[in-house]
């Protein structure tokens, strides 16, 4: 390399347009040539002409101007070239490269899963779930359709003591481990010992976290309404989400580096983690006539959360929420019979929704029959934000 380092930078551009036909047609043709190539040093503009590390800036989306000064840096320097592996190839996740750099994404951030059935790739054999606010409602009825897929499970309550009952019915009726645990999802410390030592009891692995825990604002009119109700309901829904997502991503991107179970053992199995909030389609509308600034907020707030998790952590977990419309279940108890016939004059199909009628868009997320699906928001509200 003596005596090259004075070479001008449009000498070197200009090798490479000239060769940037020619080493594209041979990439298509051959793309494992790509990896015995570039293992030859640079030296002297013969080399450079015969090489094809002009391919690797291509492969990552690199501009022209970017694959200049990368060939002008390795003419100064030959000993810092960086060596290509199999895992700058196509459909090879690469766990060391960043998943975005400079604004542009890595290409080839996630791979796509190799089974092709609709029933193996909804399945959820062997994978351990946790579902926040699962005594009774949405939450059950998620947890019932994960056991059935073939998940263990452990649901969350935050008072209701039936849980535990319905943990034994889930798991004596799918043969699968289902535990129930009292945790209070507005204490960050709580949320973490809780996932902490779930993961260490269900096979020390975590697959599937739903986020579903939340209360309503009952208090009418935002200026009337009393601001330790607003505390409660925002850091329920919106800052219990935050802390679930937090400490259950945690655990996905130790997994998806390490391939390892929290007890050190080789980990089988794993692809992405699935993180899945309960919004609402109160994030979309303003609700009437019953008012509820502070619910509609947290809300909203939830899909912006997790569209932004979305890309956060695309090279270990999905992210998305669901956002159910009214609903048959204990949260609505509070709303008079006059308020609910208001609400179905104003959905399409005339009626609130049953929880079991969720568990296909939950499962459908948590499984890899969604695995392109990440940063989306299912609307499950029988049509009342269409009109």
């Amino acid at each position: 390399m003596e005596g090259h380092s004075h070479w001008p930078a449009f000498e070197i551009s200009t090798v490479l347009l000239t060769r940037q036909v020619e080493v594209s047609e041979q990439f298509y043709e051959s793309p494992r040539s790509i990896f015995r190539h570039s293992e030859k040093r640079v030296s002297g503009v013969q080399n450079l002409r015969k090489n094809t590390l002009t391919v690797l800036g291509f492969n990552r989306g690199l501009g022209m101007n970017d694959v200049i000064e990368s060939q002008r840096r390795q003419l100064e320097h030959p000993h810092s070239i960086n060596k290509p592996t199999p895992d700058t190839t196509r459909h090879v996740y690469n766990s060391h490269e960043p998943a975005m750099n400079g604004g542009s994404f890595t290409h080839n951030n996630t791979v796509a899963p190799n089974e092709k059935s609709v029933f193996s790739l909804l399945s959820l054999k062997g994978k351990t779930a946790i579902i926040s606010g699962a005594g009774a409602g949405i939450g059950l009825r998620v947890a019932q359709a994960f056991a059935e897929a073939g998940a263990n499970v452990a649901i969350w309550h935050h008072s209701n003591k039936a849980a535990i009952t319905r943990a034994q019915e889930i798991e004596t009726t799918y043969a699968v481990k289902c535990r129930a645990y009292q945790v209070d999802v507005t204490h960050d410390s709580t949320v973490k010992e809780a996932i902490d030592a779930i993961v260490d009891e269900f096979n020390g692995r975590l697959d599937i976290f739903v986020a579903n825990a939340g209360i309503p604002w009952t208090q009418g009119p935002m200026l009337d309404g009393d601001n330790g109700h607003y505390r409660k309901v925002v850091t329920t829904d919106l800052d219990g989400t935050f802390y679930c997502a937090k400490y259950a991503g945690q655990h996905w991107r130790r997994q998806k580096h390490e391939r390892t179970t929290s007890h050190g053992e080789p980990l089988e199995g794993f692809r992405y983690g699935s993180f899945i909030a309960t919004a609402s389609m109160s994030a979309h509308i303003v609700n009437v006539p019953q008012l509820q600034a502070a619910y509609n907020a947290a809300k909203a707030g939830i899909i912006h959360l997790v569209k932004s998790l979305a890309v956060e952590w695309v090279q270990f977990a999905r992210a998305n929420t669901i956002s159910p419309g009214y609903m048959a279940t204990e949260i609505s108890d509070f709303i008079p019979p006059e308020t609910k016939n208001i609400w179905r004059d104003k959905i399409p199909m005339g009626r609130e929704g049953e929880p079991h009628e969720l568990k296909g868009a939950y499962l459908f997320l948590a499984s890899d029959a969604s695995s392109y699906t990440t940063g989306t928001d299912i609307i499950c509200d029988g049509g009342y934000c269409l009109p």
